[in-house]
Order: C-alpha cells, then structure tokens, then sequence
C-alpha cells in the first residue's frame, strides 16, 4: 500500500499540491469517482452473480463512501444504511422484500468478558432438507471507515430446520444443537445452547417518539423545510456590497467592520433576482401581495436586480406592474462575485452564482439564513425567530433532525474566509475580515494579536505586526507559534540581534523547527558568517531538503559575489515573511 510522503521536501510539496488540486475541484462540484454510479451484486446460488443495482433502486451517482448492513427495523432482514462524500451524505435503505422467515440470526458472546469473538466462523447446516450449508465471520471494519451489525445474519432460504456449530478464536469447536429459521439466538461460549432472543417489533419501534430539534422563539421552526434554505449555524457579517440605487446613486450595502463593531439597523432580506429568471418573478408577486405581514413583522425588503448591462437603469416594468411596495436596487458584476463567494464558502461548494437568492440578514449585519430558490415571506418571517438562539439551541435550530454534535459551537474562522476570497481574487474583501474585524471575547487576548499580527505581516506592516507579536508573546513567552513570526518581524527591519534571540529560543523550545533553523542560517548569511550559515545547511538537511538547497544557494550566490569583490542581496527573504 502506497504511504503518505513525509521526509523528500519535494515529495511532499507534491502530494500536498495534489491533494490541493482534489479539494478545489470537489468544491467546485466535480464527483470523486468520474459519474459512476454504485453497484449492486446479486448472488445466483451456483457461484455466479447478477448486477441489479438499477433494479433495486441501489445505483446512486454520489460518490459512494461504504455501505454497512443492519436489521434495522427488527423485521428479519438486512437493511442498508450507504454512506457518500457529497449529499444525501447518509442514505437508509429499508428492505421491503417478502423475506420473512427466511433467514437466522446470531450474536456472539465470548465466556470472558475481556475477551472477543472477533475472528470466530460460525457454520449453519440444513437439516430439513439436508445438504446446504453456510459460513459467517465475525469481523470488526468493513469498508471505509464503516462496520456492519455484529449480528451474524444468514439467509436459508425454504430451510425450516438448521444445525449451529461455531469455531471459537481459541480454536474449539462448539456444537449449539439444532434452531429453527426466522428466529435470532445469543450463542454464549461454554454454554450447551442457543438462546432464542425477541427483539421489539418494527411496529413499537415506530410508534415510539419521534424526537425533534428545539422550536424557535416563535415556536414554528421547521424540521426539514426545502432543500434550498440553509440556516447558519455561525452567523456571517455580510461583506461591503456595492449597489446602484434606481436614480443611480452608488451605494455600500453591508460591511463587515460595521457588522462587529455595532452599527445596528434593522432586519433585512435581500432578494437577488433577473428579468430572465421566471421563479423570480413569481416570488417577487408573492413577497409583493404579502406586503402587509411583512410590514407588520417589521422585516426590511431589498430587491436588488441583476443586469448584463451595468449601465442600463431603466425601471423594471416587472416591479411596476406588480407594484413593487418595498426597496429596490441594482447589483454590480462586482458584489455579485462576493455574492457568489460568500454562498460557496456557505455550502463548502465553488458553484456559480444562481438566481433567485435570498439571505436573510439580521441588525448587525449577519447572514443568518440563507435560501437557494424561491422562498416565501412566511418562511423569513419565521426564521427571524432563531436570531436569539445560541450554543446548542443554534445548532439544533440549523439541523432538520437531532443528534449529538462533536463539534461545540465556535466563532466564524475569519483568517480562513478572508483566505478563500482572496484566493478568488477579492482582495478588498479579504482585508475586511483580516484588518481589525475579527471577534473575540477580548481584543488584548493572545491568539487575537496573534491574528492581527499575521494580517499585518502579509501586508508587509513590519512595525504593526511587531507590536500585535510582542503582545502575544508577553502572554505566552514559551509558545513557539508566537515566536516565529516575532522573529521574522525583526529580520524585515534590521533587527539583527533580536530577531537571532528569537530564533535561538524557538530552536531551544522545538529543535526540529526547519523553517526556524533555515531563518537563523538566513540572519547568519547576511551577517557575514558563511561558516556559521554552511553548520545550518548541514542540520536542515534530514529534515527539509527543499530548505536546506535554498540556504545552500544563497551561501554560494553570497560566496561568488565575495570572491569578485562585490556583494550579493538575498534573492528570497525569511520563511514566514509574509510574501515578497
């Protein structure tokens, strides 16, 4: 099996490129497994198989995961339970098939409870009528991180009367006499026979209740609602929108430093819509004729138009003749990338921008909801009743079922969004979440200066990321990830000796630091020490080969340069630098 590179620099840069290429194109919708669907083989009973994935309803084009096999509904048979990369992520399929009675099922119990039975073969044969047999292995792990019932399920077909024998890991092998099909037994080690076990019917197991996640503050939250309507489960400040106004006046819509820093205003949809868009047009009747709930909830309404031509302004004769009672506008080209933007960062999906779209945005600014297609005022009427929830409310309020979250709930990760819209060419964006904006309980907080220390070091602001730097570390004066870019700061401005402390003390806390150990060689070199430099190049080597070939050219660039009597500025700076 092919391992993880984790020592050739080069091998490794690689394999991590690649696997940035993979995840850029799922996010952009392309499938893992090139459009295959799934599979389903049928055996025929004489050693043949039969696909019938199509027939059974089992061919999904999802980028199938695993797939794992339960009595779910306690009925006899094996129910399916498949699991995919992209949705439906969990898919049940409830076996409906007139099997009953046909089948036998065991559970394994070893004599010492420290024990498994992991690895133990059971034997079926027929009695009435003889002749047939049938083998199961208890196994652990089936699949990609999957595992099926422990249940060991065998199906017997017309055979009423059957024989049970079980090899055991230690070896012995235990006759259990004799069972009777459609039945499920408990086989105990050491005991003489089966135990018959009765589980609940399929029908008391539906008439049980039915849990179901927390109601909003306005007691009417949805449980599934359509597929289109995503509930945040972390607010997002909505980015600075450009828009024109229908007497053409440039206006800001939004803007993340208001949205953290306190600018209220009041609860507002956006609807995003086309002249072309036919379910554009009927939602905006819709929302038109709801115009008196809508003034009533006191939700704000803003229609901003989509066109081709920037530079047409023309009045919409769509909105006159429904007598558009609320506000309207007209979205540029630009807002409607950091539109697009924002709704793939939203779904974890690269995905043109589609129309029509809503979000619903709360007085500080947050995107609390957002809606893929049509949606009716009803539906953003009642959503505005999760604006108050929190923690684990929130978390149930966004999901359509219950369960158990593995994650607590957290603050948006600003860096990383300011990261992705960078990454699509928006800069001014991703300076709104990078500059000042990102929330935490207290500005003064370590990781927060830590924050704001690496915003300004990518903007190459040495002196301001200093100071973040050197208040993070008063705070943790021992934690390496503070330290390293403290140094680089120094470095950038001439700080010799200070940025060589740093260095050094990062090495005495994490030896094998290479980025560490390349900048201390790097300080060494312009300082005139090629000798102290070369030790360095020496001590990269079994730990990053990539870094210790760049320290070695520019000890000989500087060493060439030397020997003809002149100098040779660094082509490369410090790792961590914040870019050239």
């Amino acid at each position: 099996m092919s391992q993880t590179p984790i020592e050739d620099a080069d091998t490794v840069e690689e394999y991590s490129d690649a696997w940035a290429t993979v995840a850029w194109l799922l996010r952009k919708g392309q499938t893992w497994s090139g459009k295959e669907r799934n599979v389903a083989y049928l055996g025929k009973g004489d050693g043949t198989f039969q696909e019938c994935g199509s027939v059974m309803g089992l061919d999904d084009p999802a980028d199938g995961r695993t797939v794992v096999r339960v009595d779910w509904d306690g009925d006899g048979d094996l129910d399916l339970f498949i699991r995919a990369r992209n949705t439906p992520r969990l898919v049940y399929m409830e076996n409906r098939l007139p099997l009953r009675g046909t089948s036998v099922q065991f559970k394994l119990v070893a004599q010492n409870p420290k024990q498994t039975t992991v690895g133990a073969r059971l034997t079926v044969r027929s009695v009435e009528p003889e002749g047939q047999s049938w083998i199961r292995t208890r196994r652990i792990g089936e699949g990609y991180l999957a595992q099926s019932s422990s249940w060991l399920h065998v199906g017997v077909g017309e055979a009423k009367r059957l024989r049970v024998e079980v090899r055991w890991p230690n070896g012995k092998v235990q006759d259990f006499g004799e069972v009777t099909s459609g039945t499920s037994h408990v086989l105990v080690q050491g005991e003489s026979s089966a135990r018959e076990w009765v589980r609940a019917s399929s029908a008391e197991i539906t008439q049980g209740t039915t849990v179901r996640p927390e109601a909003s503050a306005a007691g009417q939250t949805e449980t599934r609602g359509r597929a289109g309507r995503v509930v945040l489960a972390a607010p997002l400040p909505l980015p600075r929108l450009a828009v024109t106004t229908p007497k053409g006046a440039q206006a800001i819509l939004g803007g993340v430093a208001e949205s953290l820093h306190g600018q209220e205003r009041r609860d507002l949809v956006i609807l995003l819509w086309s002249q072309t868009c036919k379910p554009c047009l009927s939602e905006l009747a819709q929302w038109s004729e709801a115009r008196d709930a809508l003034q009533a909830s006191g939700l704000s309404v803003l229609a901003l138009e989509l066109r081709e031509d920037e530079d047409d302004l023309s009045p919409s004769e769509w909105l006159e003749s429904i007598q558009w009672p609320y506000a309207k506008g007209f979205c540029s080209q630009a807002s409607a990338r950091i539109l697009a933007a924002l709704t793939s960062q939203i779904m974890g999906s690269t995905r043109p921008l589609a129309v029509p779209l809503a979000l619903l945005v709360d007085t500080w600014g947050r995107v609390q909801v957002l809606y893929r297609g049509p949606v009716e005022p009803d539906q953003v009427i009642r959503d505005r009743g999760m604006f108050a929830l929190s923690g684990p409310a929130r978390l149930r309020a966004s999901f359509p079922f219950d369960g158990l979250y593995l994650d607590p709930y957290k603050e948006p990760d600003w860096i990383n969004l300011a990261r992705a819209f960078r990454s699509n060419g928006l800069t001014e964006v991703a300076k709104e979440y990078e500059l000042g904006l990102i929330r935490t309980e207290s500005l003064d907080s370590a990781e927060s200066q830590f924050e704001f220390g690496q915003a300004r070091l990518r903007q190459r602001n040495f002196e301001a990321a200093l100071q973040h730097f050197q208040t993070a570390v008063e705070a943790a004066p021992d934690l390496v990830r503070y330290l390293e870019p403290l140094g680089v700061c120094h470095y950038q401005l001439r700080q010799w000796e200070r940025a060589q402390r740093v260095f050094e003390r990062v090495l005495e806390l994490d030896g094998r630091n290479a980025s560490t150990m390349y900048n201390l060689g790097f300080l060494l070199l312009q300082q005139g020490e090629l000798q102290a430099a070369r030790r360095y190049v020496q001590r990269l080597r079994p730990l990053n080969q990539g870094l210790a070939d760049r320290l070695r050219s520019e000890i000989e660039r500087k060493q060439d340069a030397k020997s003809e009597g002149g100098d040779a500025p660094p082509s490369a700076g410090p790792e961590g630098s914040g870019g050239q």
